[in-house]
């Protein structure tokens, strides 16, 4: 195993230390942070400040483990080490970020005289600076990413503004839908719905002993009760025992009394099944009826349920990836896209937040 000095002992060096442990023997540690030589226990060698590495006696290969290698590789340069001794961090796995990965996926980092350079493509990239290595990084990520191009040849603007509707079922709809009927068992004697009943009678079938519609303005006909989560209008205690209440919360602008309000019409035991938008786009209509003010994460919605409801009552989950996301914005319908882009879950772009609330579990 060839030994080797190891220049960084951060965050970048742990990230890597087992795979580094497995290619090389270190025998000591050089670090700006190091004043006097320290005892490195877990490697068994001694640490010192680069500056100390003229005296060290051998001619070790010394590896760069930051991502401030430009600058360790030009310190060590100035202090009289051959460039030829010189190693980077970039070639062990795993990848610290994309960037590395990118490039050393698809080129070669050389250490010369003069500094660091990037061979790509038969052409050399001086990489002197913070900004030139980004800047490389974004010519040799766009070549090879073909997401990157066909992303770049996007329009500004959406294929359609209402989400898809005119050519099949909006996204955001695929995992509502799902929520529901992993909960359809909840939806059953009094149940609230907001706008109109069609999932009442989509996912409540013989269940559902009364219908109750709710829209704030009152629109809809003579069996919509006028009501307003925000300020209690025409609720009253426990009047339901499900609420389904979709893509509803972003409009109403204090949430809490809404998370109260709902609270208030829940009978004991009362579920109120909700979802809310997390990557989203305005819609124009309710926009210009009544403000849309929110988007939402999982742990903005639990803590907003949970401060009322109580911890042990509120379950929270997320749905879609960035596919399902940029296909929504878009105005692509579902149909756009396979089951298995939409079955696939990434905690990172929450697209659509799903709530079960129960009142006073026992």
């Amino acid at each position: 195993m060839e030994n080797i000095i190891v220049f960084g002992i951060g965050k970048y060096f742990n990230y890597k230390k087992n795979s580094l442990k497995k290619l090389y023997n270190v025998t000591a540690f050089l670090d700006n942070s190091i004043i006097d030589k320290k005892w490195n226990y877990e490697f068994k060698c001694y640490m010192y400040n680069p500056k100390a590495i003229c005296n060290l006696g051998n001619n070790e290969k010394i590896l760069c483990m930051s991502l401030d290698y430009i600058e360790m590789c030009n310190q060590l340069i100035r202090i009289g080490v051959n460039s030829n001794r010189i190693l980077l961090g970039i070639n062990i796995l795993p990848y610290y970020n994309f960037g590395e990965k990118i490039l050393e996926s698809n080129g070669k980092m050389i250490v010369t005289k003069k500094g660091v350079e990037y061979e790509y493509r038969n052409i050399k990239y001086k990489m002197e600076t913070k900004q030139q290595v980004k800047d490389t990084t974004r010519i040799v990520a766009k070549n090879e990413i073909k997401d990157i191009q066909n992303l770049m040849m996007c329009n500004c603007y959406p294929v359609d503004k209402t989400f898809g509707r005119d050519m099949g079922k909006p996204v955001d709809r695929i995992y509502i839908e799902e929520f529901l009927r992993q909960n359809s068992s909840f939806i059953k004697g009094t149940v609230m719905e907001i706008e109109s009943d069609d999932y009442i009678k989509r996912f409540g079938a013989n269940k559902v002993d009364k219908e109750i519609i709710l829209h704030v303005k009152g629109w809809g006909g003579d069996n919509v009760l006028k009501g307003n989560f925000e300020t209690g209008e025409g609720l009253t205690d426990e009047m339901v025992d499900c609420l389904i209440c979709t893509q509803t919360l972003q409009y109403i602008y204090n949430l809490s009394c809404a998370a109260k309000n709902i609270n208030k019409i829940l009978k004991k035991n009362g579920v109120a099944l909700i979802t809310v938008p997390g990557v989203k786009s305005l819609s124009e209509f309710h926009d210009k009826h009544w403000g849309e003010y929110w988007s939402f994460t999982e742990k903005s919605l639990f803590r907003l349920f949970s401060d009322v409801f109580g911890e042990n009552n509120v379950e929270v989950n997320s749905y879609g990836n960035v596919k399902a996301a940029t296909a929504y914005l878009y105005g692509l319908p579902a149909e756009c896209l396979t089951k298995e882009e939409l079955n696939y879950n990434d905690k990172q772009f929450p697209f659509i937040i799903s709530a079960k609330v129960r009142k006073n579990v026992e």
